[in-house]
């Protein structure tokens, strides 16, 4: 299990070891409110408490201090939720619908180790710099997008529209730390979920959203296995150059071993590449 050991972790698990008590403080930076930052449990639900529940929001974002293809977080903003890995954010209008989080290492759901979870509402008005000001600094993305929810913060001038599916608008781009970022916008709801560069070449990214519009599940993969015909035998449609969607999203986690496509002249050209893919299809919310 591979888990960042951030300097926050450390002091709040130390204050966790001590016996003290640690609750949600006063915001603490313009427009955001952070209601958990301490080590957590695999396989459980956590709920935002009640004294942050009056402040109204324009979002939420988790984020779990860990790499790796092994982590699966359920982030539910009032009913709608988006299912990724070991971050995920949505963005709405202004409301006061609740949030809460699951997280679980896929390897070993019930494991004892501890992994510092991170969950902060987004948009809290009363902050200088308002609810969503980077969004400015984009023509394209979506207004319902949030940048700073995002990963480590998205840089809109690699935000790039890569397919549509079903009313749901899929975006990539890349965060302040340069991790893959992969969007979606449905209807009211814009989602995320971000992997590294290194993860991205082994399992893609997928995202998967639940709400009232029903399921949905893209899958962003890279550019050699665009065209591998095991997409479609896995029951995925393309619906762009590098996107594949789930038409029918399934109860449980399944993963697919997807081999590059081409003819066996580009196969070659590329030998030194990763010739199959570990496609991640992520279950119901939980």
């Amino acid at each position: 299990m591979k888990v960042k050991k951030s300097r926050v972790g450390l002091l709040v698990a130390a204050a966790a070891t001590a016996g003290l008590i640690l609750s949600a403080a006063a915001p603490a930076s313009a427009g955001t409110y952070t209601w958990i930052n301490k080590p957590t449990l695999s396989n459980a639900t956590y709920k935002e408490p009640g004294q942050s529940t009056s402040f109204s929001r324009t979002g939420v974002k988790s984020y779990l201090a860990a790499d790796g293809y092994y982590w699966d977080t359920t982030l539910w903003l009032g009913s709608y939720s988006a299912h990724g890995y070991a971050t995920a954010s949505i963005s709405s209008k202004l409301s006061n619908q609740p949030t809460k989080v699951f997280w679980k290492y896929t390897n070993d759901p019930n494991t004892k180790t501890k992994v510092n979870l991170r969950v902060t509402l987004q948009g809290v008005p009363g902050g200088p710099t308002g609810a969503r000001s980077a969004s400015a600094a984009s023509d394209s993305l979506p207004k319902i997008v949030d940048p700073s929810a995002v990963g480590e913060g998205l840089d809109v001038a690699t935000a790039e529209h890569v397919g549509d599916s079903d009313g749901v608008a899929y975006w990539r781009g890349l965060d302040s730390a340069g991790n893959i970022a992969f969007l979606a916008v449905d209807g009211e709801y814009a989602s995320s979920t971000t992997v590294t560069a290194e993860q991205f070449h082994e399992t893609g990214v997928t995202l998967r959203t639940d709400g009232s519009n029903g399921s949905h599940q893209g899958v962003l993969v890279p550019e050699q296995f665009a065209a591998s015909t095991d997409f479609e035998e896995a029951g995925l449609t393309k619906a762009g150059e590098n996107l594949f969607v789930e038409d029918t999203p399934q109860a449980t986690n399944e993963s697919v071993v997807i081999n590059e496509g081409g003819s066996s002249a580009q196969r070659q050209s590329r030998a030194a590449a990763q010739d199959t893919l570990t496609v991640h299809l992520f279950g119901a919310p939980q």
